[in-house]
């Protein structure tokens, strides 16, 4: 396997022996993968809000994605988040990273 960067576009090359060692990978452990599992590519569908999203539930589920379930399972919850955290939200912050930091002790989401 080899990644290689021109200019701004990034690509990775795989051999047909890294195919084979990946589809050994996929084959025997994708049944323990949870069926909710985002599509490869998805992002390239996403709106800027729904990436960013992402990318923040990502910071947050850093050592324990147990708060971040947590606020799946409350539709209330989950959207006073969304709503907290979005770019909207947060462009109107004056100290964004103590703000971000707050929000994410609202929710309970520090480690």
């Amino acid at each position: 396997m080899q990644t290689v960067r021109s200019n701004r576009e990034v690509q990775t090359q795989l051999s047909d022996d890294d195919r084979t060692k990946l589809g050994r990978i996929v084959t025997l452990f994708g049944p323990l993968v949870e069926p909710d599992l985002e599509p490869i590519g998805r992002y390239h569908t996403m709106t800027p809000d729904e990436l960013w999203l992402a990318l923040v539930e990502e910071v947050c589920v850093m050592g324990s994605a147990r708060h971040i379930e947590r606020l799946h399972k409350d539709p209330e919850g989950y959207g006073e988040f969304k709503k907290a955290v979005s770019m909207e939200s947060l462009s109107h912050q004056q100290d964004l990273v103590d703000s971000e930091y707050h929000q994410f002790d609202k929710f309970d989401l520090k480690a």
